[in-house]
């Protein structure tokens, strides 16, 4: 967010824009790159399932995980019970993705708690964006990062 305010106030950036008739508004460029984010994600896993290289939900995801097949595992972020038994390297949990979206994602009316995709360019890929999607900060500045009220540095910069 900062990295986009600031691009704002640049001298050059300014001039770069002159030509252009929108407003520069952080909040809306942060929020339509985070739309273009989540849209490579949701074209991502819908691949994924359409060339048959994923598990959706908790029971079909633990078993291909359990089996050693899952490049990566996308847990929802508001999911519970059983996905504790998911952990290690090969496990995502996207911060904005909750279980309705995610169960809307791969085509279903449900939820979905979790996605084994055992592609691993699919995997890579997707551990990148949701990566990406997950260090980009809210539009309306409603939350500093994703871990709570005190940043992890301890610079006490919060909500």
């Amino acid at each position: 967010a900062a990295c986009v305010e600031g691009m704002g106030r640049s001298p050059r950036f300014r001039k770069a824009a002159a030509g252009v008739k929108a407003i520069f508004d952080a909040p809306t460029a942060i929020a339509a790159v985070r739309a273009q984010i989540a849209a490579r994600i949701t074209s991502l896993l819908l691949l994924s399932r359409k060339a048959g290289r994923c598990a959706i939900g908790t029971d079909e995801s633990l078993e291909v995980y359990r089996a050693g097949r899952a490049a990566l595992v996308v847990v929802a972020s508001d999911a519970a019970g059983r996905v504790g038994d998911f952990e290690g390297d090969a496990i995502v949990r996207p911060a904005r993705i909750d279980k309705r979206r995610l169960g809307t994602l791969l085509g279903g009316k449900g939820e979905g708690a979790a996605v084994a995709v055992s592609d691993p360019g699919l995997a890579r890929r997707l551990r990148d964006e949701v990566a990406r999607l997950d260090g980009i900060g809210p539009a309306d500045g409603s939350e500093h990062h994703r871990y709570g009220a005190t940043p992890p540095d301890g610079s006490g910069i919060g909500h």
